[in-house]
């Protein structure tokens, strides 16, 4: 048996909303005009911001892009509004990860990208020399082409490409 941490239990996407959604009405009547707001965003506006916040942290966390590359140019090096945007964006990416560890809670990007590193990490054990066939992945995410990686190393793993073309020559 593989001894491996028990996850911790997902944040609400609700709750994810919520939190993002009050942090963002916090940011913009603290910074008004200096985040070049002329009024704070009305609660639609808000909650649109919140959303597109999460999206942004699913898809950097998806990726494995710590959030300090974000913050890697030089803030002189960048436009004003540049510097606000990344002013803005440290809302998503200190403030949120900070608040769910304190729960006790983890996002839930992150434990999809721990749910694949999981199976890759066991595929060997799982699988012994049972045939295994993936069909239809690409790969394109980091997760995801580890666990493809893993089952293709397998005596008996086997990948199936979307759209191969079988009749190209060697």
């Amino acid at each position: 048996p593989i001894d491996l941490p028990v996850p911790l239990p997902p944040a609400a996407p609700a709750e994810r909303r919520l939190t993002l959604a009050r942090l963002i009405d916090q940011w913009a009547r603290l910074e008004g005009p200096k985040a070049g707001l002329a009024t704070p965003p009305s609660a639609a506006e808000t909650f649109w911001l919140a959303d597109s916040l999460a999206a942004l942290l699913d898809d950097l966390t998806i990726e494995r892009i710590a959030p300090a590359a974000l913050r890697a140019v030089p803030p002189e090096n960048l436009a004003r509004n540049w510097q606000q945007a990344l002013n803005f964006l440290d809302i998503a990416l200190n403030a949120w990860p900070a608040i769910v560890a304190a729960d006790g809670k983890a996002d839930s990007a992150a434990l999809g990208n721990e749910r694949l590193a999981r199976q890759a990490s066991t595929a060997a054990q799982r699988y012994g020399d049972r045939p295994v066939i993936v069909a239809g992945s690409t790969g394109s995410q980091p997760a995801t082409a580890d666990l493809l990686q893993a089952i293709a190393a397998l005596p008996r793993g086997a990948l199936v490409l979307p759209s191969l073309d079988t009749g190209l020559s060697p």
